[in-house]
């Protein structure tokens, strides 16, 4: 069984982090660290490849369909670099934020066999989630996926993916551990200026987000036991003719330590239908709510006349 962490962290405790890895790498004969990244241009790799403090261990295409070959012009070459040991680290450091401000993940193993199996599986997918499972099985193995949230704040979002306690007791602090994503406790519910919608996955709340409104703090976000939610706003830059493109996107995730508000939420909701009923003269609290909700246009709560209906009754009611 493996851990998968995700959460937000300052500028100072990434720093921190990178640090903490670095010293666990120069100070083994075993650990090799890897950088992994994405949407860089040829440019990028040719630097590394004539500095002698990496191993350039490949790079090349991202594979784009038919939309990405007309646009060609657009940085999106893939890699995989290895730092030499002693890490330099101001040079490992300049080395991630060259990166830009984009996703990229420090892949750390013992196990020599398993690490062509990483490259491998980089190759067919840049995607943390689809490599993960090749890296895994080194059990000493770590992933560690730094995201830049919010360029002007220094805000990252962080992942820590490992089989083994070792890296989370150095990288987590005791209060801070999760054992549980509760983001996936359905349906995420979203108050919006007193209205409220539902969703049965957590994409399709993100999507649902605007990131103008989140930089407002308009939403109140919780999953069905009460757990407050945070959303998050991601910018990813891509270099296009004479300038530089920023897409904005929202993740939702945990607080870390959590933070239960039941009673509040049920005061929303309980509010609500209150709201609801001077509108239509009904005030069953389950039907009220559901029924909105099917007619709104809102976006609503997917497959709702099936598998998700008794686990909404059973928090609304209890």
């Amino acid at each position: 069984m493996y851990t998968k962490i995700k959460r937000e962290s300052s500028e100072k405790e990434t720093q921190k982090n990178l640090k903490t890895l670095l010293n666990i790498v120069n100070n083994s004969s075993c650990y090799r660290c890897f950088l992994s990244t994405s949407g860089q241009d040829l440019d990028f790799f040719r630097k590394l490849k004539e500095n002698t403090k990496v191993n350039l261990v490949w790079n090349g295409n991202l594979k784009k369909g038919i939309l990405g070959f007309l646009l060609g012009f657009i940085p999106d070459r893939i890699g995989i670099v290895e730092f030499l040991k002693p890490i330099d680290e101001v040079f490992f450091e300049d080395t991630l934020y060259d990166c830009g401000p984009s996703t990229v993940s420090i892949v750390i193993m013992k196990d020599q066999d398993k690490i062509q199996n990483f490259i491998k599986s980089f190759q067919a997918s840049p995607v943390p989630d689809d490599f993960e499972a090749s890296v895994l099985k080194d059990p000493y193995a770590l992933i560690y996926t730094i995201g830049i949230s919010d360029i002007d704040d220094g805000i990252n979002l962080e992942e820590i993916v490992t089989m083994t306690s070792f890296w989370v007791d150095r990288l987590i602090d005791s209060h801070e551990y999760i054992i549980n994503d509760n983001r996936n406790i359905i349906p995420i519910i979203v108050i919006d200026s007193g209205n409220v919608s539902l969703f049965a996955d957590i994409k399709d709340a993100e999507l649902y987000l605007e990131p103008d409104d989140v930089k407002q703090n308009a939403y109140e976000i919780f999953n069905r036991n009460g757990d407050l939610l945070n959303p998050i706003i991601l910018k990813k830059s891509k270099k296009f003719l004479f300038g530089t493109f920023v897409k904005e996107s929202i993740q939702i995730m945990p607080y870390i330590p959590n933070i239960n508000n039941k009673e509040y939420l049920l005061e929303l909701l309980f509010k609500f239908c209150d709201n609801v009923k001077k509108k239509t003269g009904e005030h069953p609290i389950f039907f009220s709510l559901m029924t909105y909700f099917i007619s709104s246009r809102h976006h609503p709560l997917k497959e709702l006349r099936g598998r998700h209906v008794e686990s909404i009754q059973f928090f609304v009611l209890e």
